[in-house]
């Protein structure tokens, strides 16, 4: 008996002793207001956010780490097109085996004005790390290239350009495995679970970093909800621009295959200004905006993360820091084969000390569309947005 009660005792303590524990998180209040590209460009919708977020991480010996994040969306809308409230609903958790109840409270949904409390469990996981390995299971992050505003092989949680409330990425359910390999190169495993584990909701990945000191060199196969992706990334230092090049080669389940690609370069400048210029190439895109609504409601869309109707686009990111604590930035995105452009200006004040307020445009250039079914033009039939924020981190 006093053995084991030493063994626990000193159980106890080296735990204490070679661990760290901490809470985190952030109060986020938002709000929205879009109007609508057509006609009289009358208030679309409008959309009032609360999202508390907590993330608790344990880590032991720098080699033991558990992390879990739940966060709450508390909303109140308002929506002139109940079907544009039923196009949000649509967007939801991939790629997770199971999940708690999405709503915690539902209040005239798909009517004018509605409220809601959405939950989401968005980290939940164990990793565990050496000199040989780094193996993490759970709910967990992963993305895949280097490209800064498009991303041809993240086919996994893709990021939407326009989007506001979302800092990081959604947690997927999975197992990852890295070994490291010679100087800077590594093997990196992984799979991926779909709803209720079925096979054709799974992904599974393999993912080798070729060893070099003067180039980063990755290659990527995937199988995803039985598509397929076979990826290319190419990272350098080119007179002082972090240069990139990302390629994404899709086959899917009914035949169709399409290649996408970004090509680009991220410079700092001295004075607290720094610049990201991208190219990027869509195969399943069409030069011709009368095919715009059959791209969008082809299956690269619905399956395979692709969120723009165009071939060709050239996108910049410009940012500058007026002091420390004000900083302007500025995205475009424009398709070169329409001309038209989606303008993203941003102003982030930090107010005191871990609080932060935004203020935000989406703003679409381009010819206006008579009705939904006549567009004229991709980004001139975008709805403009305006969006503030404040954020409170702990």
């Amino acid at each position: 008996m006093m053995r084991k009660s030493s063994f626990l005792f000193f159980f106890l303590i080296s735990t204490y002793v070679y661990s760290e524990t901490s809470f985190r998180g952030h109060n986020r209040l938002i709000h929205t207001q879009s109007y609508s590209s057509i006609g009289d460009k009358n208030l679309e919708y409008s959309q009032s956010v609360y999202n508390p977020r907590l993330t608790f991480l344990y880590i032991r010996n720098d080699r033991h780490t558990f992390e879990m994040a739940y966060e709450l969306f508390l909303s109140y809308d308002q929506f002139r097109n109940q079907l544009l409230q039923e196009n949000i609903e649509a967007s939801i958790f991939n790629y997770r085996a199971d999940d708690l109840p999405r709503h915690l409270v539902k209040h005239n949904l798909y009517n004018e004005n509605t409220s809601q409390a959405v939950q989401n469990l968005d980290r939940f996981y164990y990793s565990f790390s050496n000199d040989d390995m780094d193996l993490t299971v759970g709910r967990q992050i992963i993305s895949f290239g280097s490209a800064r505003i498009v991303n041809p092989m993240d086919v996994l949680v893709p990021f939407d350009f326009v989007m506001v409330n979302m800092e990081q990425r959604n947690g997927i359910d999975g197992a990852r495995l890295k070994l490291p390999w010679g100087n800077h190169g590594e093997w990196d495993f992984g799979f991926i679970t779909g709803d209720e584990f079925k096979s054709k909701n799974n992904a599974g990945f393999f993912r080798v970093k070729i060893p070099s000191d003067k180039i980063d060199l990755s290659l990527l196969a995937m199988r995803f909800r039985e598509h397929r992706l076979y990826g290319v990334n190419i990272e350098i230092e080119l007179g002082g621009w972090a240069t990139w090049l990302e390629v994404g080669d899709v086959k899917l389940i009914t035949d169709e295959s399409f290649v996408r690609l970004s090509l680009g370069g991220h410079y700092h400048f001295k004075f607290d200004l720094s610049l990201v210029m991208e190219y990027h190439y869509s195969e399943v895109g069409s030069g011709n905006v009368s095919d715009y609504l059959l791209v969008a409601q082809s299956s690269a869309f619905q399956e395979a993360g692709v969120f723009l109707v165009g071939k060709n686009y050239f996108n910049t990111t410009l940012a500058y820091s007026v002091n420390p604590l004000l900083s302007l930035s500025t995205s475009l995105m424009h398709n070169l084969g329409d001309s038209s452009t989606l303008v993203a200006p941003q102003l982030e004040w930090n107010v005191s000390e871990n609080i932060f307020w935004n203020l935000g445009v989406f703003l679409g250039l381009g010819k206006s569309p008579g009705n939904v079914l006549n567009l004229e033009s991709e980004f001139g039939s975008y709805n403009s947005s305006i969006y503030t924020m404040l954020k409170h981190y702990y």
